[in-house]
């Protein structure tokens, strides 16, 4: 294992020492200017403020100029740029070692601008004449300077039908319309429903040949009305659509027309009933508490009662007098006499026992 080598050395000594190429990586060099180098490289480098260069620049400082802000590094033999520095004025003897502010550059143009003015040379104004030329002052003379190729006040001859379009510097531009190729008048014909246009110079459309006809049906759509089973549209002569809807005639039917549109008469919910189902023939309807309807299950018999009694046949009042009768009959064949508390009555027949117990209301 190697051993650290610590070595105390001036400045002038270090300097030597990198010049020749003698430094030791693996040393440890302590210079007397407070300085620590590891072989090459320096360890709590530092950063002086100068007004001048110094005498005896020292390797890995940072200078900084004072005035200009500027900042270099001695490498041994010469300095080493890292910013310029700034300038606040700029002047024509001016280099490249400073840069100068914003405001120094606009103030350096607008004085030598003003020089110019005050001593009268240089391009001092320049403004459109006419034809394409533009007036130029410079040094005090002025100047007239086409702007050649360029194109200025087109002029038309409807007369002729010609367009002029000036040029500078060459040939002014003419364009000729042909006088047979231009509509000259135009109508709308009633009678044919077609815009005539006519390319006569007398704009007369007599001559047929000078005559375009557009039918006025292949420039707008056609509407007409259509019925169908509810409605019937109609469009009239100017225009407007209309349309009827048809009631219908079969009875039962609450729709009508009424002044503000159509009505339907809706019972109201104390008196509405819902449509029965099929299936249910002859059978009783009744309510549910919400006004809705229901079918029972039961149904009303006929005047006289079947052998059999069904629970879902209703007896009427005939057929129940009819039977209470034929029962009683039967029953008081062989009993002519009722005993109550004691008193024996003979009956004719069980109808005139009933008929002396029950008062009898349009029967």
């Amino acid at each position: 294992m190697g051993k650290l080598n610590l070595e105390k050395i001036s400045v002038s000594e270090y300097k030597k020492k990198v010049s020749v190429s003698e430094i030791d990586l693996k040393t440890i060099y302590w210079l007397d200017d407070g300085t620590i180098y590891v072989g090459n490289n320096l360890y709590g480098g530092k950063i002086q403020i100068i007004e001048a260069d110094p005498d005896y620049p020292e390797m890995n400082t940072i200078y900084v100029d004072k005035n200009t802000l500027s900042m270099k590094t001695y490498n041994g033999v010469s300095y080493d740029v890292i910013s310029k520095g700034y300038t606040i004025s700029v002047v024509d003897s001016s280099t490249d070692e400073l840069v100068p502010t914003a405001k120094a550059v606009a103030s350096y143009v607008q004085n030598k601008i003003q020089e110019i003015i005050e001593s009268g040379t240089g391009v001092t104004s320049i403004s459109y004449v006419e034809n394409g030329e533009l007036s130029v002052t410079k040094d005090g003379e002025t100047s007239t300077i086409p702007l050649n190729g360029m194109t200025y006040s087109p002029t038309y001859d409807e007369t002729a039908r010609k367009l002029t379009i000036p040029i500078v510097g060459d040939s002014a531009l003419e364009i000729n319309f042909a006088k047979d190729t231009a509509v000259t008048a135009g109508k709308y014909n009633e009678d044919t429903n077609e815009i005539w246009l006519t390319l006569a110079e007398d704009k007369t459309y007599t001559d047929e040949s000078k005559l375009i006809k557009i039918p006025a049906q292949g420039l707008i759509d056609i509407y007409t009305g259509k019925e169908t089973s509810t409605t019937t549209t109609t469009v009239s002569d100017t225009n407007e659509i209309s349309v009827d809807v048809k009631i219908s005639a079969e009875s039962g039917n609450s729709l009508s027309v009424k002044s503000d549109g159509l009505y339907v008469n809706v019972p109201s919910d104390a008196n509405k009933l819902d449509k029965v189902a099929t299936g249910h023939v002859d059978e009783i309807i009744t309510a549910n508490a919400d006004g809705t309807i229901k079918t029972s299950g039961k149904s009303i018999g006929g005047d006289t009662l079947v052998p059999t009694p069904d629970s879902n046949t209703l007896a009427t009042e005939i057929a129940v007098k009819s039977y209470a009768d034929t029962v009683s009959a039967t029953a008081l064949s062989n009993a002519k006499t009722y005993t109550d508390n004691g008193d024996t009555t003979t009956l004719s027949s069980a109808k005139e026992y009933a008929d002396s117990l029950v008062t009898w209301v349009n029967w």
